[in-house]
């Protein structure tokens, strides 16, 4: 079947048997995967539940790509393969790559859609989701500026759009325009695939570290606890080394004394704050085995526990056999707990770090 742009949803509903205008209504999203020229309501506000919710990372993924340089042609018509066993097949072609992405994100979207309304429990009926008549009609901004009409479209929306990273087939996330990265993807963790939430990723300012007891320098180097949250890496001396490798280079950074007690390093953030990640930043310079055991925890304004941050591995800690790479950064989800302060703690040995940043997601 050869469709263009959001037909998929419709004629998957049809081959299942169901209404095709079943999401035609419904929530604050799902309207917009009826296709480009319909009578519609602009997509807005919050999602409603986890249908909604896929509708509206749809629309999110499919606005990137339509802003992206793999559409400037002006064309996302795609063909896609439909077999016995009801399932779906975007057919591959290098002559129109904005068709093959924009049929990746439709049939993701269609094939956890059809977990709600084909295999799920409560299948026979779709609520359908009251709507603001007074709304303006979708505009889905795209790379086809320069014709007259799409112009002038667009002239009237005043809303600012984010600009987009493409970071894989059918996957997008937002490009920070002060750090000229693309930030980080949170990933939806309630059994509906691997889709990824546009955020926006806000640095948290810190206020004050302390320390369990400093390391003592012989060449009168700098470990305060201060010097995790400086803003300063060292990662400019990454190449010095590579060139002069010496073991007696001694950074600024922030080390405890070794010893076989529990060392601990606390950042206060002066208020309450919703952690989503906290970056910790390795060594260039040595200690590659200093980051094992390695927890991070929340506590409330008097020092009550708020709740701990999962490593990448999904534990609450660092694998205790674990080595780094020279300025590998760690880490941990916090989920969005709040807290006032941030402890890094390690069971025995050494706690040195080069930097340490937290940081709140807006999605």
């Amino acid at each position: 079947m050869e469709t263009n742009e959001n037909a998929m949803l419709p004629y998957a509903l049809k081959v299942w048997g169901r209404d095709e205008k079943t999401l035609f209504e419904y929530g604050n999203w799902c309207g917009a995967m009826y296709g480009f020229g319909h009578d519609l309501i602009a997509p807005h506000g919050p999602a409603i539940d986890k249908i909604d919710k896929l509708c509206k990372q749809w629309r999110q993924q499919t606005r990137c790509l339509f802003e992206s340089d793999l559409c400037d042609t002006g064309s996302d018509f795609y063909t896609i393969k439909t077999f016995d066993n009801n399932t779906f097949a975007c057919e591959n072609t290098v002559f129109d790559r904005c068709g093959y992405e924009k049929c990746i994100m439709d049939l993701q979207t269609v094939e956890h859609l059809k977990l709600y309304l084909v295999e799920g429990e409560n299948n026979d009926h779709v609520e359908q989701a009251d709507k603001k008549e007074t709304l303006p009609s979708i505009v889905l901004k795209s790379s086809w500026s320069g014709h007259d009409w799409v112009d002038k479209i667009y002239s009237d929306v005043s809303k600012q759009v984010k600009k987009c990273c493409h970071i894989g087939l059918g996957h997008f996330t937002v490009f920070d325009e002060v750090k000229s990265e693309c930030l980080e993807v949170e990933s939806n963790d309630d059994n509906t695939g691997d889709f990824h939430k546009l955020c926006l990723k806000n640095e948290i300012t810190p206020s004050y570290a302390s320390q369990s007891k400093m390391a003592f320098s012989k060449t009168g180097k700098n470990h305060r606890s201060e010097l995790v949250i400086d803003g300063i890496l060292n990662s400019e001396l990454e190449s010095k080394l590579v060139h002069e490798p010496t073991e007696n280079y001694d950074f600024d950074v922030q080390s405890t004394g070794y010893s076989r007690d529990r060392k601990w390093l606390i950042i206060d953030y002066l208020s309450d704050q919703a952690f989503n990640q906290i970056a910790i930043h390795t060594r260039f310079d040595t200690c590659e085995r200093c980051y094992s055991r390695l927890t991070v925890q929340l506590l409330g304004d008097k020092g009550s526990e708020s709740g701990w941050c999962k490593f990448e591995s999904g534990k609450y800690s660092t694998p205790p056999k674990f080595t780094v790479e020279k300025g590998q950064v760690l880490k941990f989800d916090c989920g969005a707990q709040v807290g006032r302060y941030v402890r890094i703690a390690r069971p025995s040995g050494t706690l040195t770090m080069d930097e340490v940043n937290a940081y709140s997601y807006e999605c």
